[in-house]
């Protein structure tokens, strides 16, 4: 092997090698941040203007927490007429795109999130409330909304608390001995303190 190849062969073990996987590690976290952070950034660009649309007719100041709830509910559903149009192909063997597939995919776990928590505008506050209502739709100032997490709890989560055990009858019939009903051991009688004529009646 000629000298100059052998220069460029790394050993796993050496000190360049881990340095390279390292490097490797830091890059692929790097890119999925990003991508998270895009995901993210997409998400909002639709659920603002779709919020606003939703309560630029209303005239409630400050919503609570389940009126926002529902509102976010639309959103997540908005795309339920595509999705049984396309469940509906695939149940009947029609050709269904890929890209349909992946599609349809996606918005079944965008429903998903309304339990493990999604991000959307802060309506309990009545300045963003304020502000949505009047915004313009430039998408560079969405980042000036200020958000929140909505979550709705799973029904399968409430359980009913066990009942407390009640006495059955054999337990009730015989009633526990009290302390007072027990002889102490210095009310029992020893036997020098029987009668002889007793005894002695008994031996005959």
């Amino acid at each position: 092997m000629p000298k100059e190849q052998r220069r460029k062969i790394i050993h796993p073990k050496s000190r360049k090698a881990i340095q390279m996987i390292g490097q490797q590690m830091r890059n692929e976290t790097k890119k999925k941040t990003k991508l998270e952070k895009k995901g993210e950034r997409l998400n909002e660009y639709e659920i603002v203007p779709f919020i606003q649309k939703l309560i630029k007719k209303d005239n409630v100041e400050k919503y609570t927490y389940e009126q926002a709830l529902d509102l976010i509910e639309k959103f997540v559903h908005r795309h339920d007429d595509e999705l049984k149009l396309i469940d509906e192909r695939r149940k009947t063997g029609k050709h269904v795109s890929t890209s349909a597939m992946l599609q349809a995919d996606e918005w079944k776990k965008e429903i998903g999130q309304i339990h493990s928590g999604i991000e959307g505008p802060d309506l309990l506050n009545p300045d963003c409330v304020v502000r949505l209502r009047i915004w313009n739709g430039d998408k560079r100032s969405i980042n000036l909304f200020p958000m929140r997490v909505y979550r709705k709890p799973s029904a399968h989560f409430k359980k009913e608390s066990p009942s407390a055990p009640t006495p059955s009858s054999s337990s009730s019939s015989t009633p526990a001995p009290t302390p007072s009903s027990v002889p102490l051991p210095s009310e029992i009688p020893s036997s020098s303190t029987i009668p002889s004529q007793t005894m002695e009646s008994d031996v005959q």
